[in-house]
């Protein structure tokens, strides 16, 4: 008997090590991954630099534990194959998108638990106690809603839509929030912006429904890290 479960036990125990270095090599390739956002990561208005599809889709994994296609800002959407931004203005153009890939490299540095611009974002947010409101709102529903849509989510005494409103494109006008927490998907309708995302994420949602909703990103990392190398 002790010999059977011997011969059973060893082939888990083999199951067990692989499985460990299968763990190993993907947080070293997470960690690649974050470590090259950090330092370089780069586009433009004009499609200079363009991005690997399997590498966006590994990094929107990391750092909003989804993979997605694009990284969606106020007035400007990153995709691998170029960026969309909604104004003509050239030099405003490229203020929108260098801005928007600050954030994409300081968010890697959070991942890294290295200093980062996001602390001082979420400490802004969370003085601003109307527009945390309406953020909130638009982070936990997680998709288009207008301001009606959103003051019907508030549980708060005298939030009408012309206050929800207000608060929503006070949060799109405040000089503080060069990086916008939400985003203007068409006239009088509101999404959170990817930046909303990381920031609610890493700061505001509850521990225990982060670590629900967190999933390795096995297969993307590793098509990324097939491509890379």
């Amino acid at each position: 008997m002790r010999q059977k479960i011997q011969e059973q036990i060893n082939p888990l125990k083999n199951q067990i090590e692989s499985l460990e270095k299968i763990k190993k090599e993907l947080n070293e390739t997470k960690t690649q991954l974050l470590e090259l956002t950090a330092s370089s990561f780069e586009v433009d208005p004009d499609g200079k630099y363009n991005l690997a599809p399997s590498y966006l889709r590994a990094l929107t994994d990391i750092l909003l534990s989804k993979e997605k296609e694009q990284l969606e800002f106020h007035e400007c959407i990153i995709k691998s194959d170029g960026v969309e931004v909604s104004v003509e203005d050239k030099i405003e153009a490229l203020l929108i998108v260098t801005n928007a890939c600050e954030f994409v490299r300081e968010a890697a540095k959070r991942k890294l638990k290295k200093p980062s611009l996001l602390e001082q974002l979420r400490d802004h947010i969370a003085k601003a106690q109307n527009m945390f409101t309406v953020y909130s709102i638009l982070a936990t529903n997680d998709k288009i809603m207008d301001a009606k849509e959103v003051a019907a989510r508030v549980r708060k005494k005298g939030w009408t839509p012309t206050k929800a409103n207000n608060n929503l494109n006070d949060l799109l006008r405040d000089r503080l929030f060069t990086h916008k927490l939400i985003r203007r998907v068409d006239k009088g309708k509101y999404q959170v912006s990817d930046v909303g995302r990381v920031l609610w994420k890493e700061f505001f949602l509850s521990k225990e429904k982060s670590i629900n909703e967190e999933k390795p990103s096995q297969v993307a990392l590793n098509t990324w890290a097939k491509v890379s190398n």
